[in-house]
């Protein structure tokens, strides 16, 4: 008789553990992946698809300096005038926040110029759209931006 209580509790223990472990693995299933951003995938990434011209001159440690510079723009950069402010418990989710690329391609530039990375206006601009297309592919940024 203690027999089949011992194995009737540890059947019961099995299925209740069976299901708690099922419903954590079917909810963890369903939730999207966060976007990991590697600066040494995202260096090769660009380094790999930079143009000829660009990539001649560009080190790879000049690309990582300006991704780093980007990123921190991206991260930190006051948005458009019109958009949600980061951190706005108001509008958090309810409104994308927009960075103009414009005033970041000018700031990697003169931070560049100012490091003596031997750089043009227009490497540069290539370097941050192709960025962008690696933070798109990670997930990182919407397709629209």
């Amino acid at each position: 008789m203690v027999l089949i209580a011992v194995v009737a509790v540890a059947a019961l223990a099995f299925v209740i553990a069976a299901a708690v472990i099922g419903r954590e693995a079917a909810k963890l299933g369903s939730t999207p992946k966060m976007p990991v951003y590697r600066l040494e995938e995202a260096v090769e990434f660009v380094s790999e698809e930079l143009p000829f011209e660009y990539a001649a001159v560009l080190s790879p440690d000049d690309v990582r300096r300006m991704l780093r510079w980007h990123i921190n723009g991206l991260q930190f950069d006051r948005p458009v005038a019109g958009t949600a402010e980061p951190g706005d418990p108001e509008t958090a989710g309810d409104v994308p926040v927009v960075v103009a690329e414009e005033n970041l391609v000018v700031g990697v530039h003169r931070r560049a110029v100012d490091a003596g990375v031997p750089v043009g206006l227009d490497a540069v601009e290539a370097v941050l759209e192709i960025h962008l297309e690696y933070l798109r592919l990670i997930g990182a940024i919407d397709r629209a931006a």
